[in-house]
């Protein structure tokens, strides 16, 4: 799909209100873990998103989910709330950064 993200959601709502099937992407940790980073963290496969390859690897299991026919992608942030993100860093980190940075690599891979 091309266009402005509201043609989009517009589209999303007339099909969800269709009751059509729509295909979104699938396990997202678990193709995180597949591609060999350590899960076992608070954060699971959200710790992608706290280092630069991580934002690749994330951005590149987006495409790879978009390629197998996803048309709606969501944010890999399952486990990245204030509080895991705090026991992940061990200090006091603001979950924002995470979260905007989970959604810019997936509009990122979306546009591509």
């Amino acid at each position: 799909m091309t266009g402005a993200p509201s043609v989009h959601r517009s589209r999303l709502a007339t099909r969800l209100a269709r009751d059509e099937t729509i295909v979104i992407d699938g396990a997202f940790g678990t193709m995180v873990e597949d591609e060999g980073v350590d899960v076992r963290n608070p954060l699971w496969g959200s710790v992608v998103l706290t280092y630069a390859e991580g934002l690749c690897l994330n951005d590149r299991i987006h495409r790879a989910y978009r390629a197998a026919g996803a048309e709606l992608l969501i944010a890999n942030t399952h486990n990245a709330s204030l509080e895991q993100c705090k026991a992940y860093l061990r200090k006091e980190a603001d979950s924002t950064p995470i979260s905007r940075r989970s959604f810019v690599a997936r509009r990122r891979s979306r546009w591509r």
